[in-house]
């Protein structure tokens, strides 16, 4: 789908010159200023529906505070301040703003108030889709606006709602999501609801219809308690796949069944998630449930998910006890497990020690790209695997590298975040500045001139600048 229709003056997103195609992501920036005329509280840069913002652009200054969570739509955004106030900049003739019919466009020095349909209560988290907006209220109610073609709204019919609506039948919900035309819901109870754009049933819900205009329980999920959702390829994707993964409980059970034999029952382990959309050239249109073979002897039972990888034909999951562990394909590396290209057993990855042999401690997060990983340690150094063609392992050379390996140009800095983004890589570090690395086509990395600016590559880490008004304390891709 393409980009939305704007009205003229458009800089309230777009940069003031036309901005150049691009595939990608957004990288969203949040600060710790107030958002005055000195600075920003919120920056973007990046690629938002196939167009590259660079370099990073503030949000309004007129956020006046720090921002609790914000989303990036086609060609608008939404932000809740720290006060709990919702407000809207950009352009969207599909009402995506939330301000009513008579406001499509807001410029960027003066963002616009949203009016919230449940008047008094907080709105906690907000997501946005290419033309739709959810936010999640703090009683665990559900609010809608925006465009609404593939009923992704949830509020009974195809039409746009220009301020929130209340996305009736459901209650006490911990988590809302908006992909593409899609959204996504899971309530306390762990049951998930879908409902939007159906085509090719990438919604899961079996029904064959090209759109559902309510929310639907995915019931094919059975009696699976749900904690949370990881969705990938949503609205700054410019590909059309996309990949659901649901937490649901914990891992390293023995999977049973009636149409198990007892001879493969007592080898196949549950790894405590599902998922559904498209997995490397394989697309689920059901909820689909991987398993291994057999169990490692460092594995604990009682240890759930934090994270979990599934990309091409591999899966690299963490723990929350800090421990990695890979199974599947990967020729370019991405298992992390050496000369190991395929296993059909989940194998612990190791992380190295630090400089001169410092303790490498446990994993506290893990990040994929297109065929790449990053790993970070408990004492803020970050490990990266995969192909580096691109230099997005930020090792100073385009050489793949087997397994986790220590990216020695940060060992100076503590990180306490990392991102990858297709073939780039960025880290913040515990002082609050940002370091990006990889895949610089068109500039974006978002690097100032003089450092990686025009470099197709970025072989190693560089110190990105201009972030004015306070110190960066949180990273998105979005």
């Amino acid at each position: 789908m393409g980009a939305e229709l704007q009205c003229m003056p458009c800089d309230t997103f777009w940069p003031p010159a036309d901005p150049k195609p691009g595939v990608g992501a957004t990288v969203v920036a949040y600060a710790d200023g107030a958002g005055t005329a000195s600075g920003s509280s919120l920056w973007h840069w990046g690629t938002r529906c196939g167009r590259i913002v660079t370099p990073p652009m503030e949000a309004p200054r007129g956020l006046r505070g720090s921002v609790q969570c914000a989303a990036m739509g086609a060609s608008f955004a939404v932000a809740v301040r720290s006060d709990g106030a919702v407000v809207s900049w950009g352009c969207s003739r599909h009402g995506a703003l939330g301000l009513g019919a008579g406001r499509l466009c807001v410029r960027a020095l003066a963002p616009g108030t949203v009016r919230p349909a449940a008047r008094g209560e907080p709105i906690v988290a907000v997501s946005a889709g290419l033309r739709h907006v959810l936010a999640l209220t703090g009683s665990g109610r559900l609010l809608a606006w925006g465009g609404n073609a593939a009923g992704q709204l949830g509020v009974g019919d195809g039409k746009p709602r220009f301020r929130p609506a209340l996305v009736e039948g459901l209650q006490e919900l911990v988590q809302a999501v908006a992909s593409r035309n899609m959204s996504f819901a899971v309530s306390g109870r762990g049951q998930v609801f879908a409902w939007g754009d159906n085509a090719g049933d990438a919604l899961a819900l079996g029904s064959g219809n090209q759109c559902e205009l309510s929310p639907s329980l995915m019931s094919s999920l059975g009696s699976t308690a749900v904690s949370r959702l990881e969705v990938t390829g949503g609205s700054g994707a410019a590909e059309k796949e996309h990949l659901v993964i649901a937490h649901a409980g914990a891992p390293w059970k023995e999977v049973s069944g009636a149409n198990l034999k007892e001879s493969d029952a007592e080898f196949r382990i549950d790894m405590g998630f599902w998922l559904w959309g498209t997995w490397g050239t394989r697309h689920f249109a059901a909820p689909c449930r991987p398993w291994v073979r057999g169990r490692p002897e460092s594995a604990r039972e009682e240890q759930k998910l934090r994270k979990v990888v599934a990309a091409g034909e591999y899966f690299v999951v963490l723990m929350e006890d800090g421990c990695l562990f890979a199974w599947g394909r990967s020729e370019e590396g991405c298992l992390g497990l050496g000369d190991r290209m395929v296993s059909s057993v989940a194998l612990p990855l190791v992380l190295p020690p630090g400089p001169e042999g410092a303790e490498a401690g446990c994993a506290v997060d893990l990040q994929h790209g297109r065929r790449h990983l990053l790993a970070l340690s408990e004492h803020g150094r970050v490990y990266s695997w995969g192909d580096g063609r691109l230099g997005q392992l930020g090792l100073t050379c385009t050489r793949p590298a087997f397994e986790p390996t220590l990216v020695s140009e940060l060992a100076s800095h503590r990180v306490s975040q990392i991102l990858a983004v297709r073939d780039a890589s960025y880290a913040l570090a515990d002082c609050g500045s940002v370091f990006a690395w990889g895949d610089n086509a068109d500039d974006a990395l978002g690097l100032p001139k003089g450092e990686g600016f025009g470099l197709r590559t970025v072989l190693a880490p560089v110190k990105m600048a201009g972030f004015r008004g306070g110190r960066i304390t949180r990273l998105e891709v979005q």
